[in-house]
């Protein structure tokens, strides 16, 4: 596929216009900017983006609503000028797929566009036939026991929409780290830093043992409840811990962290789904996977 994606940024800075036509240079996408989202919403069905990028102080339901209804696979993110946990938190909760804290070095956003186009491109490429004409609902709960995992994950698949099947493997590698860390960052308590210093002694396994054994933690349970609709798939993974600050999630993975394992989970599982949104103080998570609707 050889057609430029088109990318729309909603801003109304000019500093941060001017870093982002640079960071369009070199790279496969056409970019339009408005700075209201009255006038995004205006411009959706003659341009249709694949990539919005908003800024959150003039972010409105009414555009993402919108988007998500006509271009489900539009992948949105927000402009944030803090890692403030309260604005990420509102960030969020719109369902957009990532967020991104200003200023960005100008080769940041060209990478960060690059790991878009993959996603995009692989989605595109494909139009789907879809089988699923009823709605469904299944619900379980799991312990704390990661030995759990591969049956667990194999059991949503199964459910999962056939037209889904070929991307298996990023739906696994996205619902396995979004569980992962309900486990062990919610329900048995491990900070990043303490699972990181772990990983680095070798004494990981030995910490999540401990935890697992602790009266603290070893009661509770992972809840995931299995959505379907003819028009797309949900999950909820629910776990019963304090929740967590997302200001700790990265937001752009560098090349020299790209390949580490610890603390991209809920990075990467950003892409794997189209909409990704948070609750509960964390403790709660709703990842949505639309039916693929092929080339435009």
């Amino acid at each position: 596929m050889d057609t430029n994606l088109k990318l729309l940024i909603v801003n109304n800075k000019e500093n941060c216009t001017k870093t982002f036509v640079k960071a369009v240079a070199e790279t496969n996408f056409m970019v339009k900017f408005t700075d209201c989202c009255d006038d995004a919403i205006q411009i959706l069905d003659s341009y249709l983006p694949h990539i919005v990028i908003c800024e959150l102080s003039i972010a409105q339901h009414k555009l993402f609503r919108t988007i998500r209804k006509k271009y489900p696979q539009c992948l949105i993110n927000m402009l944030l000028e803090t890692d403030d946990t309260q604005q990420i938190y509102t960030a969020m909760s719109f369902g957009i797929n990532n967020y991104l804290i200003m200023p960005l070095e100008i080769p940041a956003i060209r990478a960060y566009l690059k790991q878009c186009e993959y996603v995009l491109r692989k989605r595109l490429q494909y139009r789907g036939k879809n089988n699923v004409s009823q709605s469904k609902k299944i619900s379980f709960t799991t312990d704390n026991a990661l030995s759990h995992l591969p049956s667990i994950v194999d059991t949503l698949l199964t459910y999962a929409n056939p037209c889904f099947q070929e991307w298996n493997t990023e739906l696994r590698v996205g619902l396995e780290e979004l569980i992962i860390n309900a486990i062990e960052h919610g329900n048995l308590n491990i900070s990043f830093e303490e699972k990181n210093a772990a990983i680095l002694n070798g004494t990981f396994e030995d910490l999540v043992c401990q935890r697992q054994q602790d009266s603290k933690y070893k009661d509770k349970s992972v809840s995931i409840e299995f959505h379907q609709e003819p028009e797309y798939d949900e999950w909820f993974i629910k776990d019963e811990g304090l929740g967590f600050d997302l200001c700790e999630v990265p937001t752009i993975i560098g090349e020299s962290e790209i390949n580490c394992l610890h603390g991209r989970g809920i990075f990467l599982s950003r892409f794997q789904f189209d909409e990704i949104e948070y609750s509960e103080n964390g403790t709660k998570v709703r990842i949505r996977r639309y039916v693929p609707i092929g080339k435009n």
